[in-house]
């Protein structure tokens, strides 16, 4: 798998949504993590689809998609433990 600029952006794209949405999920009354969350995720969302042309062909095939989706759902889930750890001990 070569990497394009294509298979980061999406890389991101997921990573910074799913990490998006479970700092919303995970929030439990606290408006401030429910803000932050909201704010990842349109800021994702936005960059990816305004930062260039999306409807051309690219090398990345849909197996390699769900790669990088499945890779970057776990890392978010990893990075979002490490934050409610760190959160937790102040």
């Amino acid at each position: 798998m070569v990497l394009d600029a294509y298979i980061l952006e999406y890389f991101l794209f997921t990573f910074f949504g799913s990490f998006g949405v479970l700092q919303i999920a995970l929030a439990k009354n606290s408006k401030a993590k429910v803000f932050f969350g909201a704010v990842v995720l349109i800021v994702s969302y936005y960059w990816f689809f305004t930062s260039r042309d999306r409807n051309v062909h690219s090398v990345v095939e849909g197996s390699q998609l769900f790669l990088i989706f499945a890779i970057e759902a776990v890392s978010a889930v990893i990075i979002t433990r490490i934050f409610n750890l760190l959160a937790k001990r102040k």
